[in-house]
């Protein structure tokens, strides 16, 4: 805050307060996640094709030096600490991201990609914990060909 210039107390008026401050932050992470991520997960044609370029991405993104972590896991793992409406637009977000896996397992099934029976909802909540296992994980753990391997292998129970 010093280092720019800013003023606590011109940001917390600015934002309503400190929590006010926090959320418009997640917002902001939100939509760059849309831009980025997301946005991989709604190109034409949807299918296996987009779930494999979303984990090729986050592979990178957590092998990379600029590697943080993740602002949705890290608001989660402090829950009591965080204001419940954070943790409300967490949940927005990451039903924007389950939504679109659903959308391209949907897709997949249709052009016969995906055989499993089970449905797109335990399907897409499957990647999600992995996506996000891994986010967590490559903190300590960030072998990008040991990951790509665990992608494949996920992409495979998917398909059978």
């Amino acid at each position: 805050v010093g280092a720019r210039g800013l003023n606590r107390q011109r940001l917390y008026v600015q934002f309503g307060s400190k929590d006010g401050l926090f959320c418009e932050c997640l917002d902001l992470y939100g939509a760059e996640m849309a831009a980025d991520v997301l946005s991989i997960l709604v190109q034409k044609p949807q299918g296996i094709e987009n779930i494999r370029r979303f984990l090729d991405n986050r592979i990178e993104y957590v092998c990379s030096d600029n590697f943080n972590g993740c602002f949705y896991i890290n608001t989660l793992r402090e829950r009591d600490l965080v204001p419940e409406e954070a943790i409300g637009r967490v949940q927005r977000h990451l039903e924007k991201l389950e939504q679109g896996f659903r959308t391209c397992i949907r897709a997949a099934r249709r052009a016969g990609e995906i055989e499993s029976a089970a449905s797109p909802q335990l399907l897409a909540s499957h990647l999600m914990h992995f996506s996000f296992g891994m986010l967590d994980l490559g903190r300590v753990r960030s072998d990008e060909k040991a990951l790509h391997k665990l992608a494949e292998y996920v992409l495979e129970t998917l398909q059978s």
